[in-house]
């Protein structure tokens, strides 16, 4: 069995109930009258809108003057086809001029492959990530955030059942949710009674 990570963590204490008695502490499932919130109730408007063939310096330019750090890539079908994060900048930047050896299993060489893609980089379509997860409005938080950790990625284009953008959920967004979970949480003396 995987440990936790903080996320994880963080949800299911917000989704039990834990007392203290003489030094040992409880958790129970909850008898909560929390509501659990839907990735509709707390996904962004997504600000910027990358396209495939959009030069790396208009990109970088539109994420920084918009002060975010990745962006949704869409065809001209309006389709989502990948992600940009700084992420993929910093490889770029890191890498360029590496030399990179060409030998080891059929993985390695992909991911040699992969990386120098990126150091070429000109176009958003050479540095962005194929789109791999997105969520549906109807997820609730804690499925888009266990969704998110599993695949370690701190933002998730939201799309609906046709498969259009309607949202970004980004790690922040699900701080937000946390962070309204943990104060609305009963004290503890009336968890304890």
């Amino acid at each position: 069995m995987r440990p936790f990570t903080a996320i994880q963590f963080l949800f299911f204490l917000s989704s039990t109930q834990a007392f203290s008695s003489t030094g040992r502490v409880f958790v129970s499932t909850p008898v909560s009258t929390l509501q659990k919130k839907h990735v509709a109730d707390c996904m962004s408007a997504p600000t910027v809108i990358l396209h495939p063939d959009q030069s790396l310096d208009d990109a970088m330019s539109l994420l920084l003057r918009n002060g975010i750090s990745g962006a949704p890539v869409l065809d001209d079908d309006g389709k989502v086809v990948g992600m940009v994060t700084a992420m993929d900048f910093l490889q770029k930047e890191a890498l360029e001029g590496s030399l990179l050896p060409m030998g080891g299993s059929r993985e390695q060489v992909q991911t040699y492959v992969e990386t120098a893609r990126k150091i070429c980089a000109q176009r958003v379509n050479d540095v962005m990530s194929p789109l791999v997860v997105s969520v549906s409005p109807k997820h609730t938080m804690q499925q888009a955030s266990l969704l998110m950790t599993e695949h370690q990625f701190t933002r998730v284009p939201v799309l609906d059942e046709h498969e259009n953008l309607v949202g970004i959920l980004s790690a922040s967004d699900v701080m937000q949710d946390l962070l309204h979970l943990v104060k609305n949480l009963p004290p503890a003396r009336e968890l304890a009674a």
